[in-house]
C-alpha cells in the first residue's frame, strides 16, 4: 500500500503519485496496442490513462496529498502520453502531421521556460483551466481519431488550437510573475 504524505517513508509515497505513475507506465503498452493494430485494447488503455488524470489530482486534493513529485510528475506524464498518441496517430495516418509538430513544439517551448524559470529560482505557474480544457479536448479528439470516426481529426485539431492558446496565456502569467517579483517595493529608494 501507498504511504500517505507525512507517513514514514516520504512524502512522494501517495495515492495520487502512483495513480500518476500508473498513467505514465500505460502509455508503453497503449502504444504498442496501437501499432499491433488492437484497436479496442488500445481505445481501453487510453481511457483508463486519460480517466487517471483526473482521479490523480482528486486524490491529491481529497486526501491532501499534494507533493513536489506530483506536481512534477502529472504534467509530464500528461505530455509523455498525448505526445506519444499523437505521433502513432500521425505516423498511422489518421491525424495530419501539422497537429504533431504545432503540440510537440508548443510542449517543449513550455518545458524550456518551465527550466528557465526553476534555474532562475523563479515559480513555475501551476496548471490553468484553460490547459486542462484543451487536454480535455485533445483526449477526447485522440479516443475518437483512435476509433476511426474522421470527427476525431476536428475534435483534435481544436485540442491543439486550445492547447496553443493555453501555452501562450500560460506565457503571459509566467511572465507577469517574474516582473512582478523583479519591481523593487513601492517607495523604496535604491
Amino acid at each position: 500500500p501507498m504511504e500517505g504524505a507525512g507517513r514514514r517513508g516520504g512524502s512522494w509515497r501517495t495515492a495520487a503519485n502512483g495513480v500518476t505513475l500508473l498513467r505514465l507506465l500505460l502509455t508503453a503498452p497503449l502504444i504498442w496496442a496501437m501499432v499491433s493494430d488492437r484497436g479496442w485494447l488500445a481505445v481501453a488503455l487510453f481511457l483508463i490513462a486519460a480517466a487517471s488524470d483526473g482521479v490523480d489530482g482528486y486524490l491529491a486534493r481529497s486526501r491532501g496529498e499534494s507533493s513536489p513529485l506530483g506536481k512534477l510528475l502529472d504534467p509530464v506524464a500528461d505530455k509523455v502520453l498525448g505526445i506519444a498518441v499523437l505521433a502513432t496517430l500521425t505516423l498511422h495516418g489518421r491525424l495530419p502531421s501539422w497537429m504533431f509538430w504545432a503540440l510537440t513544439a508548443k510542449e517543449a517551448l513550455q518545458l524550456l521556460g518551465g527550466l528557465i524559470l526553476l534555474a532562475a529560482g523563479r515559480p513555475v505557474p501551476a496548471a490553468r483551466l484553460s490547459g486542462k480544457a484543451a487536454t480535455v479536448v485533445l483526449f477526447t479528439g485522440f479516443a475518437l481519431a483512435m476509433v476511426g470516426w474522421p470527427l476525431g481529426t476536428w475534435v483534435t485539431g481544436a485540442g491543439v488550437l486550445l492547447s496553443l492558446g493555453a501555452g501562450v496565456d500560460y506565457a503571459f502569467v509566467a511572465a507577469k510573475g517574474v516582473r512582478s517579483r523583479s519591481k523593487p517595493a513601492a517607495g523604496r529608494e535604491g
